[in-house]
């Protein structure tokens, strides 16, 4: 930041992260269909999901771990720990392979699969 190199690393942050964005874009797109809303993020390393078929994302989130993907239930956001229909996906940590794989178990769970 003191040599003023902060904007050029954060271009190499979107350059480098942007593919898995675009990964898991697609992905929930190609599984969940209008079944999910959601923005797709300029930046960062989350995309804010809508889980329009599911009042409780924590619900969600238990099915999704015995199918072996997480995601943060949106009610953990709130001050008052209301019930959520929202999740939080991040995608830095994971290859293109394991977002394909994450989100195809994330729609099993959703669909009770």
């Amino acid at each position: 930041m003191e040599e003023g190199e902060l904007n050029a690393h954060i271009e190499k942050l979107v350059e480098y992260y942007r593919p898995k964005r675009d990964a898991l874009v697609e992905a929930l797109k190609r599984y969940f269909g209008e079944s999910i809303d959601f923005v797709i993020p300029e930046g960062g390393m989350f995309l804010w999901v809508n889980f329009k078929k599911c009042a409780d994302s924590m619900h969600l989130f238990d099915k999704a771990i015995k199918k072996g993907v997480a995601f943060v239930p949106g009610s953990v956001f709130f001050s008052d720990k209301r019930i959520s229909s929202y999740g939080r996906l991040n995608y830095t940590n994971s290859t293109l392979e394991q977002i394909e794989e994450g989100v195809k178990a994330l729609h099993a769970a959703y669909t009770h699969r």
